[in-house]
């Protein structure tokens, strides 16, 4: 039952991880650390998730990434690769989206091609992850392309 349970936790942390990744290429908004604004006051609270920037966003779904790819990692005993690449290239000043979308989609091939040699239900569960996010989230075009 144990490993069982174990196959389910994984394929869900796949399938969360393909989605988290799609999110993450397909957003608008990919910008850059905002300059230094220490004179800014404080707010009367924290902020929670909807007053976060979309820089504080991106940073906060490749936060996701990485402690989902942790957490394979440790579930399969299989090195897996970090999403260090995402957040360096969210932290470089003036970097353009497509930057960010390249480490992103660097980092997916990569997980995609461990995840087909050691795990297929992961494998496959990670791509039904990406594609459900896909089909979910609006597309930024009229006329979205099949991505296959």
């Amino acid at each position: 039952m144990s490993d069982r349970r174990s196959a389910q936790d994984t394929v869900c942390l796949a399938v969360d991880l393909g989605w988290l990744l799609a999110e993450l290429y397909d957003s608008r908004r990919l910008p850059g650390p905002p300059p230094d604004d220490d004179e800014r006051p404080l707010p009367p609270h924290l902020p929670g998730i909807g007053q976060m920037t979309p820089y504080e966003k991106a940073c906060a779904l490749a936060a996701h990434v990485g402690a989902d790819l942790a957490r394979l990692e440790a579930a399969l005993g299989l090195g897996m690769p970090t999403a260090k690449s995402i957040q360096a290239v969210l932290d470089a000043p003036g970097h353009a989206r497509d930057d960010v979308r390249r480490a992103v989609h660097d980092l997916y091939l990569d997980i995609r091609n461990r995840l087909a040699g050691t795990d297929p239900a992961a494998a496959l569960a990670f791509g039904l992850g990406r594609m459900l996010a896909d089909t979910t989230l609006l597309p930024d075009t009229p006329r979205p392309a099949c991505r296959g």
